[in-house]
């Protein structure tokens, strides 16, 4: 339930995107019809059974119950309760500073409009006798600045006018109401999107100012403000020591957040659309003419997800689908592609003019996967690297993904395949370990477990040769079949025998295979192998990766992180102390590309 875990997260104001057609004006517009207190022209709160929302939301107008009409206090307490700003940006697109400034003031003049009988409120206000001289002058001012803005799409405004005007309207809500303001702000980034794409380069800067401070005066530091939600398509971030928008929680399209399901269908969501009798009809008559609803059912379900496939959330088996997609191939009764008729591939296409990207995706249609590394391309700074000659291609990468035309999945496995030992280094010299004279960690590169047990001989002719002369304990990170990560301990005993301890995030037992190939080289070199399973608490990370190095730590320290910690922990490090040197092209994301490229 979105308007649940938006109102009750906390968050004084977040960023949300997602690509064209996957519900986000349908949200924004939820929260407005859901917060909002429905009034009459003059002001006045309409009478429950007269508010629309009210009906809407408790089921007084449909059959089908609502999940949120269930939670009783939460509809008492937020159901229309508050005042509610909402500003949409999708139809500023100016080529130029002076177009996108116009396209602003018409936009937050509509804004004002949806408010309308704040004029009735201000003049009745005005013409009270029985107020005090300075309480006039205040509510006259206020009409005055209302109707400035109100009127002629506020295009008789000064640039000082329209950066306080949203924040001048929380104000006046809040008089009006006592209430403090939700603020939503539909589309924030289709000015600063336009101008890159059709403006003068020297006027990129100046709009993303604009917007900034537009939106950082209402949205940061404003006592009239409850909470704000705005929703885009890209991250776009002013890193300059100037900005207002810098205490905004992002919470990227198909990132590892609560709201991911909330944009797009859900594989169940399709299921249940496509369970419907009377929604696959035209698809049953049109493309599947003849069969029975009982046949083509199971039909249409599989060819359907299919062909749309789904894009994966980072890190989880979710998938989402497009929504428009679905709804247009249930309406028209035609599996086909509706999405990308929606929007202009030109908002690609100078991406393409770089070469680094357009690499990329040509392995794309070679059908290889592509790896991009996520800490270091979250966000676009517009002073610089909005321009294409200073986007590299991670950058340019993410950004197709942010427009939808590619999905991507987390891979672990690839991050940690190269740095595990240089992060587990520097997790050991972090709590103090003198790693130099206990401690030996071995890369995995050479020690993978194959069918031909080569790197599981390596590794017991190596520790042979360098544990007993400097070191009182070998760590490996040891990768099965470039699937799963374990890891080994290694420590001597009396003369020619070695303990090795077997460590698995899912406590599996050793691989016999592995078991047999230690004992039988063991035995080539004439040395002692006694293995043996260390059984270590799940976390349950998503991936097995970051866990190996905390049981390793908890084995040598005796606590560790959790994964809360660990995940964000480890990618600093590798962020901050790894990407300088050599594994500077290390990956943590995997792209892949679909068939509507």
């Amino acid at each position: 339930m979105f308007i649940k875990d938006f109102i009750e997260s906390g968050e004084a104001v977040m960023l949300i995107t997602s690509p064209r057609r996957f519900g986000k004006s349908t949200n924004m517009n939820m929260i407005k019809t859901f917060l909002e207190i429905e009034v009459d022209h003059k002001g006045n709160k309409k009478i429950i059974n007269d508010r629309a929302n009210y009906n809407l939301f408790t089921n007084q107008l449909k059959d089908k119950q609502l999940q949120i009409s269930n939670h009783k206090e939460f509809i008492e307490q937020y159901l229309g309760q508050y005042p509610v700003i909402f500003v949409s940006f999708a139809a500023v697109q100016g080529k130029n500073y002076k177009e996108v400034l116009n396209g602003v003031k018409s936009a937050i003049s509509r804004t004002f409009k949806q408010h309308d009988y704040i004029i009735n409120v201000l003049d009745d206000i005005v013409k009270n006798a029985n107020i005090t001289r300075l309480e006039k002058t205040k509510a006259q001012d206020f009409l005055n600045g209302f109707e400035k803005i109100y009127y002629d799409n506020a295009q008789n405004t000064t640039k000082e006018d329209i950066i306080d005007s949203l924040r001048f309207l929380s104000e006046i809500l809040y008089n009006h109401f006592q209430k403090k303001v939700y603020v939503l702000v539909d589309e924030y980034d289709t000015p600063i999107d336009t101008i890159i794409r059709r403006g003068p380069a020297e006027d990129i800067v100046t709009v993303n100012d604009l917007i900034d401070v537009v939106l950082g005066t209402v949205l940061k530091d404003n006592n009239y403000l409850e909470s704000g939600l705005m929703t885009g398509i890209s991250v776009i971030a002013n890193n300059s020591g100037s900005t207002k928008l810098n205490n905004v929680t992002v919470h990227r399209f198909l990132g590892q957040h609560k709201y991911v399901k909330y944009y797009g269908f859900t594989n169940e969501e399709v299921s249940m659309l496509l369970d419907t009798d009377s929604l696959i009809e035209a698809l049953r008559t049109k493309t599947y003419n003849g069969l029975s609803i009982s046949e083509a059912k199971p039909i249409i379900k599989e060819e359907v997800k299919s062909f749309y496939n789904g894009y994966l959330a980072i890190n989880t088996d979710l998938q989402i689908y497009n929504p428009w997609s679905i709804m247009q191939c249930l309406k028209q009764g035609e599996i086909i592609n509706y999405w990308t008729h929606t929007g202009s591939i030109e908002e690609i296409r100078e991406l393409f003019q770089l070469s680094d990207v357009r690499k990329k995706f040509e392995l794309l249609v070679k059908d290889e996967d592509i790896g991009i590394n996520l800490s270091n391309n979250k966000e676009i700074e517009v002073k610089h690297e909005l321009q294409p000659n200073n986007t590299n291609s991670g950058q340019g990468i993410l950004s197709v993904c942010d427009l939808d035309y590619l999905t991507y999945h987390e891979s672990w496995n690839k991050y940690y395949s190269n740095g595990i030992k240089e992060i587990l280094e520097l997790r050991i010299k972090e709590l103090f370990i003198d790693i130099k004279d206990k401690v030996l960690i071995l890369s995995d590169t050479k020690y993978q477990f194959t069918q031909d047990n080569v790197g599981t001989k390596q590794i017991l002719q190596d520790i042979v040769l360098l544990n007993p002369k400097v070191k009182e304990v070998v760590l490996l990170p040891y990768n099965i079949d470039n699937k799963h990560w374990t890891g080994l301990m290694i420590t001597k005993d009396y003369g020619d025998s070695f303990y090795i301890k077997y460590i698995d995030p899912e406590n599996n037992t050793i691989p016999q295979e592995l078991s047999l190939a230690l004992q039988s080289e063991a035995n080539n070199l004439c040395i002692t192998v006694n293995t043996s399973q260390i059984i270590v608490a799940q976390q349950k990370y998503n991936n097995c990766g970051p866990e190996v190095i905390e049981n390793f730590i908890l084995l040598l320290t005796g606590s560790r992180l959790t994964q809360e910690e660990a995940v964000p922990f480890h990618s600093q490090l590798v962020e901050n102390n790894l990407l300088a040197n050599t594994y500077s092209d290390n990956y943590s994301t995997e792209v892949l590309g679909y068939d509507t490229l």
